[in-house]
């Protein structure tokens, strides 16, 4: 049996934050963004609100919400409450600018093991 191989997009976000180049994977369903460390992506900044936007990664695509900030969710330098994300774009929260980024990964799928069964003759079965 051949393996099966399936392509699949994945988007992740890069950008200096705190001085350090960093890259954050996005994830299917919600990905909230803020300064707390209960967010799926951490930015521990000062102008950066505690829960300040969220990301939602459906199958229809990559929509981006502010979710009340006080200093606003910037995309290509216009502020946004509720767009939707393409590969490119640049996304500002108080002083951090992080860059969409799509990145196509190849999954493999292994091939089924064969598993053997001695049946009660004591005879093997594939």
């Amino acid at each position: 049996m051949t393996d099966i191989v399936s392509r699949n997009v994945h988007y992740r976000l890069r950008g200096e934050v705190g001085g350090a180049s960093r890259s954050y994977a996005l994830h299917p369903g919600e990905n909230s963004i803020g300064s707390m460390a209960s967010n799926t992506i951490v930015l521990p900044v000062r102008g950066v609100s505690r829960r300040h936007a969220l990301l939602t990664l459906e199958p229809e695509g990559l929509t981006l919400e502010d979710t009340g900030s006080r200093n606003g969710t910037l995309v290509k330098g216009v502020r946004v409450q509720r767009t939707r994300l393409r590969a490119g774009d640049e996304i500002r929260m108080g002083p951090v600018r992080l860059q969409l980024e799509e990145a196509a990964r190849r999954l493999l799928l292994q091939p089924l093991a064969r598993v053997a069964l001695v049946n009660t003759r004591g005879l093997c079965q594939l």
